[in-house]
């Protein structure tokens, strides 16, 4: 066997070892990213439907959006609710997405219920007919019941 194949075999295998552990280094990172990465995907999901329900409950709620509770910084994150009043993001929200907001909280409803929440925040109180086709035009959204004689609303449970 000559001195340089010889060479040759001894500095493979130490080439091919070295190429073994960074091998074995480069995938236990992988592993620990691809976890951080599920994680960090999961997170801007949860961050969009956050940002969602704030824009939603800032519209809805008005002057009565807790303002104390948002600094300046997580102000500018919110970026563009930072830039516009409550008043401009309630003309956009639609009547099933304050009915949305409003059976979260109480579970059950009627339209004469609705109303009353309507009116104290300020809102026009909608017409029977929105209210029905508000409801009627999200049967994935929302159930319809009745109990002692009067028309009621949930939310649909979700799997």
């Amino acid at each position: 066997m000559s001195a340089k194949a010889n060479q040759a075999i001894c500095t493979l295998y130490r080439q091919t070892v070295f190429v073994i552990r960074e091998f074995a280094s480069n995938r236990k990172e992988i592993t620990a990213l691809e976890d951080a990465h599920f994680r960090y995907c999961e997170l801007v999901r949860k961050d969009l439907e956050l940002r969602e329900i704030l824009r939603r409950r800032y519209g809805l709620m008005g002057v009565h959006f807790p303002n104390q509770f948002v600094s300046e910084r997580l102000a500018k994150q919110l970026s563009p609710l930072d830039q516009v009043s409550s008043g401009e993001v309630r003309k956009e929200l639609k009547l099933w997405e304050i009915l949305e907001d409003f059976l979260t909280v109480v579970g059950e409803t009627t339209y004469s219920g609705f109303c009353s929440f309507m009116y104290m925040l300020n809102f026009d109180e909608p017409s029977s007919q929105a209210f029905s086709s508000a409801v009627k035009t999200h049967p994935d959204l929302f159930d319809e019941g009745t109990r002692d004689c009067e028309r009621t609303i949930t939310l649909k449970t979700r799997a």
